[in-house]
């Protein structure tokens, strides 16, 4: 007799420090895009050389001195997102779409007009730049007739000698997906006595953003010698949920039915 449908849900809260990170963090962190007012993006970021633009402030505050008046800004944007997973020969093609802010901020003129020489401005700016988005929707789905992901719960508690991972193979074992052989002293699946072939499919989708709040100030020498210095504090946001499912759709795995196994990373 088959067993009843298994469901695993892992949740994982993380608030992610240096010794938690790995490669994948390092170069989702540190991969930025862009970011700016519609003028700035439409020139390619020139505008960052020349100033006169809220952009300056994240890439060269110096160009605040170009201001004579006050300014507010705000950006829009409108996101598409593409994503195609191979999996066991089958290639699924995921869109999405989005609308938010990517910038805002405001310009204040705080210093002298002097028409001579000396300080001819002294400029206050602040304001937010999205630096990347992290929204992605990821199906993929197969027949598997070599591999399970329980084989990587079997393995881990063969290693450990039943000194439980409690979110991998120690929710296998409290759920019946892995058993013990006391006669050989290991630990196996249903996998291990036949030729796989059931259903796997996977989902994962990942939310938030990467953004920089600045504070600059900028600084106009008779038009000709120009200063600047920005504060910049980033703020990162992440949260990804994966689903994993098994399922023996074919009847061709003896006891085993299927699995959910549920990852959630914030």
């Amino acid at each position: 007799m088959k067993r009843h449908i298994l469901t695993i849900s892992l949740i994982t809260f993380m608030v992610t420090g240096l010794a938690a990170q790995n490669e994948q963090d390092v170069l989702r962190y540190s991969f930025i895009q862009t970011g700016g007012t519609t003028r700035s993006l439409s020139m390619g970021g020139a505008l960052g050389a020349v100033g006169g633009d809220f952009s300056t402030l994240s890439i060269n505050p110096a160009g605040l001195g170009i201001y004579r008046s006050g300014e507010f800004a705000l950006t829009t944007d409108y996101s598409s997102f593409s994503s195609t997973a191979d999996f066991l020969g089958n290639s699924r093609k995921d869109n999405a779409y989005k609308m938010g802010i990517s910038h805002f901020g405001l310009v204040i003129p705080l210093g002298t007009n002097n028409e001579n020489s000396g300080i001819k401005g002294l400029t206050f700016g602040v304001g937010y730049n999205k630096l990347k988005d992290y929204g992605q929707e990821i199906y993929m789905k197969g027949t598997n007739n070599s591999s399970s992901l329980v084989d990587e719960f079997v393995a881990s508690a063969n290693n450990t000698k039943g000194n439980w991972d409690h979110f991998s193979d120690g929710l296998a074992w409290e759920t019946y997906l892995i058993d013990y052989d006391s006669v050989l002293g290991r630990y196996y699946s249903d996998f291990d006595y036949a030729n796989y072939g059931q259903m796997q499919k996977r989902t994962v989708s990942t939310r938030g953003s990467l953004g920089e709040y600045d504070f600059s100030l900028g600084l106009n020498l008779s038009d000709k010698l120009y200063f600047g210095a920005t504060l910049g504090v980033q703020h990162v946001y992440y949260s990804e949920d994966w689903v994993h499912t098994e399922a023996d759709e074919n009847n061709v795995i003896g006891y085993f039915d299927s699995f959910t196994y549920r990852n959630k990373l914030k």
